[in-house]
């Protein structure tokens, strides 16, 4: 080989190593790109996740929060009609004392009626409550 050969072979390979090192450059850049890339996706799809589970805690929250005032609710209606039962209770006691001292039939037959009315309004506070007391039994049983 003559040195002429020599050099042109050296540039050769000089000019291949050139090529070579500049297509690992771009080869180390674009697949740099490409994880930065991938961490980014990564990075959104999180971030996605994470403001998809706020949104999903906070309507939880909130329903939650309506279940507790639905319940509170119930339970200051279920006390009135508890009040209510006593009072109308009370006042049966009373018209059984009217009917049992009553001195004419007439009377007695209309503080009957009465009596019935009473037991009729008592009830349906009864079943109201019962209903409120499901209602509450129901909702606590969700929130668990």
């Amino acid at each position: 080989m003559l040195g002429k050969h020599k050099k042109e072979a050296s540039e050769a390979l000089k000019k291949a190593s050139e090529a070579l090192h500049e297509a690992w450059d771009k080869w180390k850049s674009a697949r740099g790109e490409a994880i930065e890339q991938y961490h980014a996706e990564k990075q959104a799809a999180w971030e996605t996740r994470q403001a998809k589970r706020a949104a999903w805690i906070a309507k939880k929250e909130a329903w939650e929060e309506r279940m507790r005032e639905n319940i509170s609710k119930l339970e200051y209606r279920l006390d009135r009609l508890e009040s209510a039962l006593a009072r109308r209770q009370s006042n049966l006691s009373k018209l059984e004392d009217m009917r049992d001292s009553a001195r004419s039939d007439s009377y007695r037959d209309r503080v009957e009626g009465w009596i019935d009315e009473e037991n009729d309004r008592i009830s349906d506070i009864e079943k109201k409550i019962d209903q409120i007391k499901e209602w509450i039994s129901d909702m606590t049983a969700k929130l668990r």
